[in-house]
């Protein structure tokens, strides 16, 4: 275990918290609606990621239908470029994600850190990125959150995208559905808020 977990933000009471299946290895980040950990899913005997929804938010019940559906979005993808999920579970009542571990850091990351990329390896990224969004749109899916920080890398270099909070998905009427309900608090209000819909631009696959 980490031991620089900060201990004021997460899992207060005991530094070794561990779920029933899987051993919580270290914070791996943190964002406005949760925290994602590493771990170790003792059944399967290898590491994973946990995205946790933030302690603040476990009452909100809007909140947590959109983090459930998240899971659901990214698990009705099934594309090597689009991070896998494995299951949901229960973090100290608060709801949570099982997901494919990227080592790789994130393009942001990478961004910062060479500056300028070939022309090979961008194209590479590129390519990887539009394959998964390809792979999206034909489950009616569209991520309409693609930045760096949502673009990972796993062990063999592959690019994974990540974080669907806001994807919008067509339902069986053609309709596209809202991330977030009405109702739920306005911060999430923010998140849900795109350039595209200020401007009054239909979203679709297309």
């Amino acid at each position: 275990m980490n031991d620089d977990i900060d201990q004021n933000v997460v899992f207060q009471d005991n530094k070794n918290a561990e779920l029933p299946r899987y051993r919580l290895r270290e914070v791996l980040g943190r964002g406005g609606i949760a925290e994602v950990y590493r771990a170790y899913d003792e059944a399967a005997e290898m590491d994973v990621a946990i995205k946790v929804l933030h302690d603040f938010l476990a009452d909100d019940e809007g909140m947590i239908e959109a983090f459930e559906r998240e899971a659901f979005l990214m698990r009705s993808v099934d594309h090597r470029g689009v991070v896998q999920i494995y299951g949901t579970t229960e973090v100290e009542g608060r709801p949570a994600i099982v997901m494919e571990l990227c080592d790789g850091g994130d393009l942001h990351e990478r961004i910062a850190r060479r500056g300028v990329f070939s022309e090979e390896d961008a194209i590479g990224i590129i390519s990887g990125i539009l394959e998964a969004l390809a792979a999206c749109h034909e489950q009616g899916i569209i991520h309409r959150d693609i930045k760096p920080h949502n673009v990972m890398f796993d062990a063999t270099n592959r690019p994974k995208l990540i974080d669907f909070g806001i994807a919008q998905a067509e339902d069986r009427t053609g309709r596209w559905r809202q991330p977030f309900p009405e109702s739920t608090t306005t911060m999430t209000a923010r998140y849900s808020t795109t350039s595209a819909r200020m401007l009054g631009i239909c979203l679709s696959a297309r």
